[in-house]
């Protein structure tokens, strides 16, 4: 039922817009109109798409093949620590939305930088918000 409501949502999601573009294409009176369609067409997809199943036909196939079997979940292994070599690292947590940030600092092995070329050269990489940025300071 869901499949068909949404194909009929794009069916007249088409509709409005030929009715937006030249009403009487699409039969309509005025634009007025063809927004009422459109919303109708917004209306459709949200119904169908709430009444589409989570799965598909070969999920649904897959899982009644493996009935009850049951499958135990993995044994974490303990993995040794990595070497972070000459990296220093540092771990903080955002107190506002309690997500993390990793910040790891490299320092170049010779040469210097700066507005004193007294600094050594870094590359400081961070990763906050799922976003994760990469910065040579030049000053």
């Amino acid at each position: 039922m869901g499949m068909i409501l949404v194909t009929a949502s794009v069916a007249v999601f088409v509709w409005a817009v030929v009715g937006l573009i030249r009403p009487t294409w699409a039969r309509l009176p005025s634009r007025a109109a063809s927004v009422g369609v459109w919303v109708l067409s917004v209306v459709l997809f949200i119904i169908g798409g709430a009444l589409m199943p989570d799965s598909t036909p070969e999920q649904t196939e897959q899982s009644a093949a493996l009935g009850s079997q049951s499958v135990p979940p993995p044994t974490p292994e303990a993995a040794p620590a990595p070497d972070d070599g000459d990296w220093r690292t540092g771990r903080t947590t955002n107190a506002l939305g309690d997500s993390p940030t990793v910040t790891a600092v490299l320092d170049a092995a010779q040469g210097v930088g700066g507005l004193l070329d007294s600094d050594p050269i870094q590359v400081i990489a961070r990763c906050q918000s799922n976003k994760t940025e990469v910065y040579i300071p030049l000053a």
